[in-house]
């Protein structure tokens, strides 16, 4: 939401218009009576000519979709489209030279610990938390700190 702000205060009048419907997006995907309608909304503004920062938002909100959407349904599905988002996210940034931001990051380490108590192969369990642990491990030095990142560390020793 911090970010969110952020960029708002650098927008065009346009680009204004399009941090609303971001803004609109995130609230409604975190109802799960809204939640398709928030969805809708992001297609719309990815069909839309926006910036980078827009579009990086608007992968990040896609992977809470998804996200939210495994967490009521526990559907398998949904992760693995949360997590496809999020890697999406992380190699659209590095192209355009945006930063990630650490609650970003720490969204898609969830994600990979989660699904990696969700899949069969050993291998691919093995690489995700791996992955997971790396980036943890990243957002940690800058935020040493934070009981959440502290938390999902603890979770992915064990």
């Amino acid at each position: 939401m911090k970010n969110l702000q952020n960029l708002e205060s650098r927008c065009s009048l346009t680009t204004k218009k399009i941090y609303q419907l971001l803004l609109k997006a995130n609230r409604l995907i975190h109802c799960p009576i809204h939640r398709e309608a928030g969805n809708e909304i992001i297609s719309q503004i990815e069909a839309m000519a926006i910036n980078p920062e827009e579009r990086l938002f608007c992968y990040y909100l896609s992977s809470r979709y998804f996200y939210l959407s495994y967490m009521e349904n526990e559907d398998l599905e949904f992760l693995e489209y949360a997590h496809d988002f999020l890697n999406d996210l992380v190699q659209f940034a590095f192209d355009n030279g945006i930063k990630v931001t650490n609650r970003m990051h720490f969204m898609r380490a969830r994600v990979k610990h989660i699904l990696s108590k969700s899949v069969w192969e050993e291998e691919r369990v093995e690489w995700l938390v791996i992955k997971a642990n790396k980036i943890v491990t990243h957002i940690l030095k800058k935020d040493p700190y934070n009981e959440e990142y502290l938390e999902l560390q603890r979770q992915l020793a064990a």
